[in-house]
């Protein structure tokens, strides 16, 4: 446990490192260019590169140490924020440039996030599991909570190319915390150095396949679907919402009462410690998530969206951190980086076709159906309003609706919700296979 608080040290502050260039990025590319198209294209590439490479990183993963995974991911994203830098220093900075950027610290994270959430259970005990996610959840929230506005103040004082030298300092702090601490070994079979194309694409299908062959788990990865769908619809119209009826000032307000959810939602998880009915607590705090858009859709009020996004968060730390120790319990070690990327993989593409998706259907669908003269105005109208924003309101409620649903549909499936009693946990480390009369010595990854 001392292990993995030393290297989550070093990922706090990574994070927010990240999330100060994110920020920053995002600002000059549309005060440079004025367009929104080249500030939508910036979202895809951060996230397009790592759902092609998540399916390959997660077999690589697995057949590498994933303590040198995460040193070479962090040098070089590093190295990228260096050459951006230099890049604004000498004036030279192009909107190609920062995508290019993105999209290799997208690559690079593809590689990153499998490894460390898989490194979770080399390093935590099993009754430290949900503690640990919900640390790194803690880790998440702090950076979306304290990024934006930091990078805020610092974008006057220290300008763009500060803010990427505070970020390549960041990555240095993460990558020396790795430095000085080695990972035990991990459960699995002899594996060749050298692979071919077919051989490793068989590994990655392996991965797919443990979890297709078994009914719980796969029925799992289909309800979080749902979640990570609602998640995308959030983050695109959550803002826009906001402001159809709100001032700038009460968006910051918003925003920053929401984080606080998420932070405080962590914190619950890793002072509650572990939960013997995962499952059940998971969908008690979808149905949460739900009602929670439902009310952020029901009337254009600041203290219901906020109130409802507090809540939302404060649920979504609670359930992805659980949700991670099922599968840190429940599939092996020489398969998880290739199960976390495929999560990651299936997030991002959901993430993608919202931000794809989301912004035609209210503005061309459901805008002119809840406007003052729409087919709905009579009907829905009456309870949650007409006119501007209504559109997202109703899209709100019905995704809230789904969340509910699904719920339900999942309360009603036993292979899903008795996953925790009817799947055994997997063997954890190799000691756990040794003769228990024998006394055994630590063996770590890279000795």
């Amino acid at each position: 446990m001392q292990t993995f608080v030393f290297i989550w040290l070093g990922q706090v502050f990574s994070l927010l490192g990240s999330s100060l260039s994110e920020f920053a990025l995002a600002v000059w590319v549309y005060q440079t260019t004025g367009s929104i198209t080249h500030y939508a294209l910036l979202s895809l590439f951060i996230h397009l590169p790592s759902i092609f490479i998540s399916p390959f990183a997660g077999a690589m993963v697995d057949r590498w140490s994933r303590r040198r995974v995460m040193i070479v991911s962090d040098s070089i994203t590093g190295v990228t924020a260096l050459a951006i830098m230099f890049l604004v220093f000498s004036e030279q900075l192009q909107i190609w440039h920062i995508y290019i950027a993105v999209g290799i610290s997208s690559i690079c994270n593809a590689f990153q996030w499998p490894a460390y959430i898989a490194a979770i259970s080399q390093l935590v005990p099993v009754q430290h599991l949900s503690r640990a996610n919900g640390m790194v959840q803690g880790a998440i929230a702090t950076a979306r909570i304290l990024g934006p506005s930091i990078a805020g103040l610092l974008i006057i004082k220290i300008n763009l190319h500060g803010i990427l030298l505070v970020d390549f300092s960041t990555y240095l702090l993460a990558f020396f915390t790795l430095l000085m601490v080695r990972f035990p070994r991990r459960v699995q079979k002899t594996i060749r150095q050298k692979v071919s194309i077919k051989e490793l694409w068989q590994e990655v299908i392996s991965g797919w396949n443990y979890v297709a062959v078994r009914s719980g788990l796969r029925k799992l990865t289909i309800f979080f679907g749902v979640v990570y769908l609602s998640a995308g619809v959030l983050q695109v119209l959550f803002l826009p919402i906001v402001l159809s009826f709100a001032s700038e000032k009460e968006l910051g307000i918003v925003m920053s009462i929401t984080g606080i959810g998420m932070l405080l939602g962590s914190v619950m998880v890793s002072l509650w410690g572990n939960s013997q009915r995962k499952i059940e607590v998971i969908l008690v705090f979808v149905f949460i998530q739900g009602f929670c858009l439902c009310l952020g859709g029901l009337k254009p009020a600041v203290i219901l969206l906020a109130s409802g996004g507090f809540c939302y968060l404060f649920s979504r730390a609670v359930i992805v951190s659980l949700n991670h120790t099922i599968w840190q319990q429940k599939v092996p070690q020489n398969l998880q980086g290739r199960v976390f990327a495929l999560q990651n993989m299936i997030e991002k593409f959901l993430l993608v076709i919202t931000h794809l998706s989301v912004a035609p259907l209210v503005e061309f669908i459901l805008r002119p159906l809840m406007s003052e003269n729409g087919m709905l105005a009579s009907s829905i109208g009456r309870v949650i309003g007409v006119g501007d924003g209504r559109g997202m309101a109703l899209l709100f409620l019905l995704m809230g609706l789904l969340n509910m649903s699904a719920v339900l549909v999942a309360y009603h499936t036993p292979e899903l919700r008795w996953l925790e009693r009817e799947l055994n946990d997997s063997d954890r480390f190799e000691d756990n296979k040794t003769d228990n009369t024998k006394q055994t010595v630590p063996i770590y990854e890279d000795s």
